[in-house]
This record gives structure tokens, C-alpha cells and sequence, in this order.
């Protein structure tokens, strides 16, 4: 577990850390609440240690600030403040729990185990998986009672493997989680103490406890399999059994009024197709609307569960919209072939797949980029003859092990897995995107012939956006990919862009910067990061106003975006903060560049009720390998030196 320690007394920070580290805990620090806030929010961390009274800014606010980005980290207050006005403030501030100082450490330990186990919905405080078992709170490991000798990093390993029993974690990803930024070694440094600690495992009589999915990294292998089954059988054949029955009684109660039903959808179709570009009766809108409400609900009480998601783009296109475009009758066009083709309407559809796409070419036509994996590769040849015609930049792969190597060098705007593969499913693929905080927001279709609740549940528990069946019904796929590439852009427009200087913002160079940095690993290049923060800024801002600040932000990122290459990052990552990445730079050409920016700023000059204010800046620099191998590690060398300009 790795935790960050936002704490400015030194003695009391390294007494912590030490005990913690006996406990098999991995801690970061930071000295003040500004480099703490700016740390939890590019790094993932399991839980924060945050002091109340800090530098720059204090503890409540840190947590504060937190919270309203949607962080859910796990947070400890510590604080020598004990009233219950200041304990209510710290809670109410999102602090999971408060913890007042003095307090001995064994407190602050076992609220760690509780907090940890409330966060992961796990009640027994020991972690198991068969009879092995390890116990937090000895920091113990035994096989049927009998004890295995771990070290520090095989510990850590195997608790991270069992709290994370369904993850796939890469070797970088392992790199994060055992070891500082400070001190983090090759990527080699993981397969020995992996290949260790199989080799304790073994040694005690457990066999095969971590698996290894090719290409992709380790994974906990599922224990006890053959029991559990014996276990669920009867239960399984019983649910199985009532399905059957209730879709039998479903399927005759649908024939007794599939005529009536299909009719209605006819009728609403035509009457969408017979709309035109701009205004429409509102009468019209609301019959349309009550209408395409009415049907979702009654068929997918028959069982027509796949009509849900296009009756409702249907009533969002129609509510949202007093004036109709072109693009909006393509996609009403779109999603009510949608729904015949899965009423298996006699009629043929008013439009085929291809007419709608030369139709809807002329206003949405894209040119995004899309990985399909399909380990059969007749599958893939229909999703590329399916998918090509609408401009699509498709990438087809049918060996799920290269799925990472393929996704750095593709870096597509969706992605479509089959969920039955060899070796690898599509469930563990998503698992491991949205395990990455550079693939959170990608958009995940997932393809399967299952039809099951089971399945369709899963689909969206390992956190795919959206279930697509087969066989596939050509209107549906496309209908649903557009869609899905329309709500990323829009999402990725606002969420990667800082609003008030236009660039990149904290999340999105986070993820530009990561690949940047394991692309200077691979070939062996020098990659220079650099920390710029604007000198006095809460002071000009609470003398000159807001206006006059946003200002002075806003020239900053003007000279930024002119000084630097189109392939540098460079991003606002807090109020004055900012950064830059730059590929195959070394500390003195880093340098320079940066001179050249401060020298830039030194001409600016601002002018507020007679007063002349001038842009300076503080920046400090650190060189990928030399200063730190990773980028949390950057950051913090880049902080620690940072010098005014």
C-alpha cells in the first residue's frame, strides 16, 4: 500500500515513516499543503496522511479542494486541535476520520486497517485466498497456519495481489506501487521480486499464486475454482431453468401483441423521417416524445432490453433540441432502424446500413481512431467492412497479448473488445484501462454473444461504457460508436483543456507526460521536466483583483504555448503552476529554452490604477534518468529546486 504523508515537522514526519515502513507501508512526503494538494491529485495514493496546520496551505483546505475534484482517496486528518467544532469542520471538510495529536501510533495503525477495509468493502481484516492468509496487522503471512518468510517487497507484492484480486498489473504499474519515486529501479527489479516470491510460495506448498498474462503483466490466480462450482451448480441449473421458463411465457404473451407493437414503431418512424431541418411544432415534439417514452418502457418489459438505449438518445435528441440540423434527423434516422432491427420488423428498413452512412457522411462524417480486439479474425474483417465506410482510422488486432504495446502506439479515441479471448479476456483488458489514469475516460464497447444478466452486469462492473451483442446488427454499432465518440469529445474538450490559459490541464499532461517518459526508457533518451510558478501571485491577486490576475494567467500561457514545440507538454497544473515536458532534452538545452521564456516574461508589464506590475517567475528543472526515473519523482526534484528567475 502506498500512502502520501503531508507533514512539516521533520521529527515527527521520519518517526512516522519509519513506523510505517516496519508495518509494510510505502510512504511519500510532502513538506507543505500546496506540494501535498498538487501530489494527490497527479498521483494515485491509497490513502492520505494529512496534518491540519501546514505551509501555504493548511490541511482542511488540501482536503477541500480534493473533494471538489472528485478525488476519493482515503484521508486521516491529524491535528492537535480536539474540539468538537474542530472535528466536525475536518469531517465536514471530507476527511474520513480525525485523529488528534498525541496519539500512539499503534491508534493511528489499526485506523489505518479500518479505513482500509472500509474503502475496499472488505469487513475480515485478514486477506486470504484459499488458506493462505495475511494479516495487516502483524504484518504476517501463513499457509495453513504455518508461517512463510516474506521480504519487505515480497509483502507488499503479495497484499497488493490480494487486495486486487481480479487486476491485471503491468510491470510499470507494480514499479508505482512498491516502490518510492525516489528510489524506483528498472522495471527488472519487479520480475525478481515476483520470481522470489513464487518461489516462497511454492516452497510452503502453494502452487501457482501469481499468474502471468502474457504481454499485459501479473495477476492473482483464482483460488479455489473446482470447489466454488460444486458449490454454485445447483443453484446455477435452478436459475438457468427459471429463465427459460419466464422467456418461454415472455415469448408467447410478445406474439399475442407483436403486430399492435410494430405498428407503432412504424408509425414513429415515418413521422421521424418525415421531419426537416429547423424549427418544429411543439405539439409535434411533445406527441414524439410520449410516444418513443411509451414504447421503451412496454418493450422492454417483453424482453427488448436493446431498445432502452436508443428510445432514450431518441427523447434526448427531441428535448434537447427546438431547432432540428441535418445531423439530428441522420441520428433519429439511426436509432429508430435501430429499434426494427431488433423487433425483426417484416418491412424493410427504410434506409440500409451504407445509404445512412453516405446520408450522414456529409455532416458527421469522423476520422477518429478505433482498436478492435478479436482473436478471431473473420470477426474482425466484418467489424472493419462494418466500420470503414464512415471514415473511421481502424487498428485490428487479434493477439490480445499485444494489447499494451498496440495502445501506446495507437493511442485511439475507442476502443471495442470481444469478452471471450484465450489467455485474456475483454473484461481483464478493460480492467487494466481503467486502472490507468491516462485511460479512464476512453470510451470501452464491449462485444459478446452472451446475453445473460450475468454478462451484461460485468460489462459495466469492470467499467465498459456500453454492451453490444452478437451477432451485431450493423445500424446498432455504428449508431453506438458515433454516439460514444460524440460524448468523449465533448468530455475530453472540457476536461483536458485548462478554460483560462488553453492548455493542456493537470490530467491531461499527466497522461502526455507518461508516455513521453517511457518512450525516453525505451530508447534510451534524456527527457527534462521543468516546475514554473509565478512569483508573488496571492499577492498581486489580493491587491489587484481577480481580473487583473486571470490576466496575467492568461499572457503567461500565451508565452508558453509560443516559446515551446508543438511535441513538448505543456500544462497549467495549479493556480500559478505550471509544467513542461520535453522528449530528448538534456538539463543544459532545458535550460536554455526556459531562459529564453524568462527573458520573454520580463517584457510583459501590466498596468492596475496607476501601478506597473511585472511578470516574474520561479522555475526549477530535473532530467529524466539523472535527477529521478519516474514522474512523480520529476516533480519533486523540479520543486525542491526551484529558483527565482
Amino acid at each position: 500500500m502506498k500512502f502520501l504523508l503531508v507533514e512539516d515537522d521533520n521529527q515527527f514526519a521520519e518517526a512516522l515513516v519509519e513506523v510505517l515502513a516496519d508495518h509494510r507501508y510505502l510512504v511519500d512526503r510532502a513538506t507543505n499543503g500546496e506540494m501535498g494538494r498538487e501530489m494527490a491529485k497527479a498521483f494515485p495514493y491509497d490513502l492520505l496522511l494529512l496534518d491540519w496546520m501546514l505551509p501555504k496551505i493548511d490541511g482542511i483546505k488540501v482536503c477541500q479542494e480534493l473533494r471538489a475534484t472528485g478525488n476519493g482517496t482515503p484521508i486521516i486528518l491529524m491535528t492537535a486541535r480536539d474540539t468538537g467544532t474542530d472535528k466536525v469542520a475536518g469531517l465536514d471538510a471530507g476527511a474520513d476520520d480525525y485523529l488528534v495529536k498525541p496519539f500512539g501510533f499503534e491508534e493511528l495503525l489499526a485506523r489505518i486497517r479500518a479505513l482500509l477495509r472500509r474503502s475496499e468493502g472488505n469487513a475480515s481484516p485478514i486477506l486470504q485466498w484459499g488458506e493462505l492468509q495475511l494479516d495487516p496487522r502483524s504484518a504476517e503471512v501463513s499457509y495453513r497456519h504455518v508461517p512463510i518468510a516474506l521480504t519487505r517487497k515480497e509483502y507488499l507484492l503479495l497484499e497488493l495481489f490480494l487486495r486486487n484480486p481480479s487486476r491485471i498489473f503491468s510491470l510499470d504499474d507494480l514499479l508505482d506501487k512498491i516502490w518510492s519515486f525516489e528510489k524506483a529501479p528498472h522495471v527488472n527489479a519487479v520480475r525478481t521480486q515476483v520470481k522470489g516470491l513464487r518461489k516462497k510460495c511454492k516452497q510452503a506448498g502453494l502452487n501457482n499464486v501469481i499468474e502471468t498474462v502474457y504481454g499485459l503483466g501479473y495477476r492473482l490466480a483464482a483460488a479455489n475454482l473446482t470447489k466454488q462450482l460444486k458449490q454454485h451448480t445447483n443453484h446455477q441449473t435452478m436459475a438457468a431453468s427459471s429463465r427459460v421458463d419466464s422467456q418461454l411465457d415472455l415469448t408467447a404473451l410478445w406474439q399475442s401483441v407483436e403486430e399492435i407493437y410494430t405498428q407503432r414503431v412504424t408509425n414513429l418512424a415515418n413521422t421521424l423521417h418525415e421531419l426537416q431541418p429547423g424549427a418544429f411544432n411543439e405539439t409535434v415534439r411533445k406527441q414524439l416524445v410520449a410516444d418513443a417514452h411509451a414504447l421503451k418502457g412496454s418493450l422492454s418489459s417483453f424482453g427488448f432490453s436493446t431498445v432502452l438505449t436508443p428510445f432514450q438518445e431518441i427523447e434526448n435528441i427531441l428535448l434537447g433540441n427546438s431547432r432540428l440540423e441535418a445531423r439530428h434527423l441522420t441520428q433519429l434516422r439511426l436509432l429508430i432502424a435501430t429499434v426494427k432491427e431488433a423487433l425483426k420488423a417484416p418491412e424493410t428498413l427504410p434506409e440500409t446500413a451504407s445509404e445512412l452512412a453516405k446520408l450522414a457522411a456529409k455532416d458527421t462524417s469522423s476520422s477518429a481512431t478505433l482498436l478492435i480486439v478479436d482473436d478471431d479474425p473473420e470477426m474482425l474483417n466484418l467489424l472493419k467492412t462494418l466500420l470503414q465506410p464512415w471514415g473511421f482510422r481502424l487498428q485490428l488486432l487479434d493477439k490480445p497479448q499485444y494489447f499494451l504495446e498496440t495502445l501506446d502506439q495507437v493511442m485511439p479515441d475507442l476502443i471495442i473488445l470481444d469478452v471471450d479471448m484465450p489467455h485474456v479476456s475483454g473484461f481483464d483488458l478493460c480492467q487494466i484501462l481503467r486502472n490507468d489514469l491516462r485511460w479512464r475516460e476512453l470510451p470501452i464497447l464491449l462485444l459478446s454473444a452472451h446475453t445473460e444478466a450475468e454478462t451484461i452486469q460485468q460489462v459495466f462492473s469492470v467499467g465498459g461504457d456500453d454492451y453490444i451483442r452478437k451477432p451485431i446488427v450493423a445500424p446498432e454499432l455504428v449508431m453506438r460508436v458515433f454516439n460514444w465518440l460524440e460524448r468523449a469529445s465533448t468530455q475530453k474538450l472540457r476536461e483536458n483543456i485548462d478554460s483560462l490559459t488553453k492548455l493542456a490541464n493537470r490530467q491531461k499532461s499527466i497522461q502526455d507526460l507518461s508516455r513521453l517518459l517511457r518512450l525516453a526508457h525505451r530508447q534510451k533518451q534524456t527527457f527534462c521536466f521543468a516546475v514554473i510558478k509565478l512569483d508573488n501571485f496571492q499577492h498581486i491577486k489580493d491587491e489587484y483583483g481577480q481580473e487583473l490576475s486571470n490576466l496575467i494567467l492568461q499572457r503567461l500561457g500565451e508565452s508558453l504555448g509560443r516559446e515551446f514545440r508543438e511535441e513538448d507538454v505543456v500544462a497549467r497544473w495549479g493556480e500559478e503552476e505550471f509544467v513542461v515536458g520535453l522528449y530528448g532534452v538534456n538539463l543544459k538545452t532545458g535550460t536554455q529554452r526556459l531562459l529564453q521564456l524568462l527573458q520573454t516574461c520580463k517584457h510583459e508589464q501590466f498596468t492596475s490604477d496607476h501601478h506597473r506590475i511585472q511578470m516574474t517567475l520561479s522555475v526549477g528543472v530535473a532530467v529524466f534518468p539523472q535527477d529521478a526515473m519516474d514522474l512523480q519523482g520529476l516533480y519533486q526534484v523540479a520543486s525542491e529546486v526551484l529558483l527565482p528567475g
